[in-house]
């Protein structure tokens, strides 16, 4: 009798450890995805970062408070600025995707 019920607690043990054995996996599959989903997500802040922060210099750039930057007292200086900036981006974009970043 005693090696009956013996048996069959080696055999919970074992069962036991399977269920162990397969939570582990579904955690590691679970961590694979979420590693996965938040790739992506700073994949795209980086991409966006990329493409501002050359604007963000321009804007610093004419942001200060000098007289003495010829390009504010042109009559279209601000569409100017955002024609460069617009190019600018064009350019990153076309860049980035010739080379397969995108």
């Amino acid at each position: 009798y005693l090696r009956d019920v013996h048996s069959h607690v080696i055999q919970l043990l074992e069962d036991a450890e399977e269920a162990i054995s397969q939570c582990r996996d579904l955690r590691d599959l679970y961590d694979s995805k979420v590693d996965k989903r938040q790739s992506n997500v700073l994949y795209a802040l980086t991409f966006v970062t990329i493409l501002v922060t050359p604007i963000q210099l321009l804007s610093g750039v004419y942001g200060m408070n000098f007289e003495t930057i010829p390009e504010l007292e042109w009559a279209n200086g601000y569409y100017y600025f955002w024609a460069a900036a617009g190019a600018l981006m064009l350019l990153q974009a076309i860049f980035f995707k010739a080379h397969g970043w995108f």
